[in-house]
């Protein structure tokens, strides 16, 4: 049974066990993490950065970098490791400060500065309770 108002994310392509996580270039590209396409070694914070772009298309309800040329995978990735990040929408309700934080966190081109899974469940608990209350 599925709880209401509940949403899983399964897959975004680059999702491994940490055991055997090799630095090959793999998954959906525009959800790649500098790092994977410059086919360093990753770890889950790869996956963190991810989370960062669909926080984004959540919260607005499009493709994330759709005014981006995609067909050249290689000037997209140019793009993103001179930090291009998707920007607000015009015309639509920006995020809360929160929100945008916490986006922008997840998808920093340096994965030390992302922030771990505990502490980016902690930060979207107090977002619910902010807006719950």
């Amino acid at each position: 049974m599925i709880e209401e108002n509940t949403v899983k994310i399964c897959d975004v392509g680059i999702c491994k066990e940490v055991d055997i996580i090799s630095g090959i270039d793999t998954g959906t590209h525009l959800y790649n993490a500098p790092e994977v396409f410059r086919s360093e070694l990753y770890d889950f914070k790869a996956d963190i950065y991810s989370f960062g772009i669909m926080l984004w298309e959540i919260w607005f309800g499009r493709r994330a970098f759709a005014d981006v040329n995609l067909s050249d995978k290689h000037d997209f990735f140019r793009l993103v490791d001179d930090g291009h990040r998707p920007k607000d929408v015009e015309d639509f309700k920006k995020p809360p400060r929160f929100w945008k934080e916490l986006m922008e966190e997840c998808w920093d081109g340096d994965p030390e500065k992302r922030p771990t899974a505990k502490k980016y469940e902690q930060k979207i608990t107090e977002l619910s309770y902010e807006w719950s209350g």
